[in-house]
């Protein structure tokens, strides 16, 4: 296995030069990835995040995989999701959170534990969903998933031939969720009464409808070729206006708009001006055009983060923003407007959220005698864009408002200059 494993990061372009980071959750599958990784020589660092859920479970998952850390001397980092709704679409909000703090600690490839199983039960959620019968990708932008050639059972003989300790997710054994009843239910069922190859005759169709899709796809676009300049692509609207919104899908939506999008801007062609919006790119009805203009993907669509004060330093990255958040000994930077100095004395919460700005947000600036100003008043004195101020992170504790990211600081918290406190310095200016 461990020569199989070597293969495949060799054909997956992972090397022991890069800065590698693997989502750990203390299961079989990520446990056995570490041990691989360590096994052929690579070092990298350990990303846990706790789901606070299954009573304690999750907590004690979490110190297992920081003991794993410490005994082989790995950096440990920890996040801890709060304020989900666990009955609404909670796996959704958490992936989401929890690939976000992955990339806010900015490595050079995140390494998860997906493996082959992942992908066919995959293809089942979306084919019953109504998505499309694809699966999970081996490769994703930062993200490398090298054990998709791995079976389950195979991950579970070589943890056991080789005495790798890991902690079984009791959660896994409930089938509220659709994953769960889909592998505890569906799965066995069909491979027993049709056919026990059945997930590799699934990948296989995968595959297929993959290819299928890329060849519509480029035959699409060399109909109607884009005009790129800079950070903006065109088409010709009446070669656009011959055809319907699943041409104009397959022809954008590498930009990231989907199908509804694509239908809602199909049908206002012909109204010039309108805007639309995706992740990464403004949609423009221009006069003759088509326009897409690109804005940061990571700037947009960031979500809150939350950061403990427990384990400092640290780097995080939010949007395009780089900041590091340390205990300095000397206070240094209170005139610096790309630093932020606290006093720990009033960071009672031990963390702070980082989210976007919030129409009504207002801070207490300095000498104004304790009283309030709104964000939107402080942007618009900064002349700030749209963009700027969709996009500036905002530092919040127990709601406050305590820093606007290279503008203010909130004079509720000033710091005097023989205390204990905490700096956060932005390392990136604007583009």
């Amino acid at each position: 296995m461990l020569i199989r494993f070597k293969k495949q990061l060799k054909e997956l372009k992972v090397f022991k030069t890069q800065r590698i980071l693997v989502a750990v959750s203390g299961g079989v599958d990520s446990m056995v990835l570490c041990h691989l990784l360590l096994e052929s020589g690579f070092n990298f660092v350990v990303a846990y995040v706790d789901h606070n859920t299954r009573g304690n479970q999750s907590y004690e998952d979490g110190q297992f995989v920081k003991q794993f850390a410490e005994q082989n001397r790995l950096a440990f980092h920890l996040h801890t999701l709060r304020n989900i709704d666990q009955s609404g679409n909670f796996h959704n909000l958490a992936h989401k959170e929890r690939y976000a703090f992955f990339e806010s600690l900015d490595y050079d490839l995140i390494l998860t534990g997906h493996h082959y199983d992942d992908r066919v039960e995959t293809i089942i959620i979306n084919f019953l969903n109504g998505r499309s019968v694809s699966t999970i990708p081996q490769t994703n932008g930062k993200i490398v998933r090298p054990l998709l050639l791995f079976k389950k059972e195979e991950l579970v003989e070589y943890a056991n031939s080789h005495e790798i300790a890991y902690r079984e997710d009791s959660s896994n054994a409930e089938d509220y969720y659709l994953r769960n009843y889909i592998r505890n239910e569906i799965l066995p069922r069909l491979k027993s009464n049709l056919n026990k190859d059945l997930g590799l005759k699934l990948l296989s169709l995968a595959k297929r409808t993959d290819s299928d899709y890329d060849l519509l796809k480029s035959l699409i676009q060399k109909s109607c070729p884009g005009i790129k300049t800079n950070n903006q692509v065109r088409w010709n609207l009446t070669t656009l206006l011959k055809y319907d919104s699943t041409y104009l899908y397959h022809l954008i939506s590498e930009y990231g708009f989907s199908r509804d999008l694509c239908h809602q801007i199909f049908d206002s062609l012909n109204k010039k001006g309108r805007q639309f919006y995706c992740s990464a790119y403004q949609c423009i009805i221009g006069a003759n055009h088509l326009i897409l203009q690109q804005v940061n993907a990571e700037q947009l669509n960031w979500i809150p983060l939350t950061v403990e004060l427990h384990n400092l330093p640290v780097s995080i990255l939010v949007g395009e923003f780089r900041f590091t958040l340390s205990l300095p000994s000397i206070i240094e930077g209170l005139r610096d407007t790309n630093c932020c100095i606290l006093p720990l004395s009033l960071l009672n919460k031990d963390k702070l959220v980082i989210r976007k700005w919030k129409p009504g947000d207002s801070i207490q600036p300095f000498g104004l005698g304790g009283k309030q100003k709104k964000l939107k008043k402080v942007f618009t004195d900064k002349k700030l864009d749209l963009i700027q101020k969709q996009t500036l992170p905002i530092f919040t504790h127990n709601n406050d408002i305590i820093w606007i990211t290279s503008i203010m600081t909130s004079e509720a918290y000033k710091v005097t200059l023989n205390e204990p406190c905490l700096k956060i310095e932005r390392i990136t200016t604007f583009s």
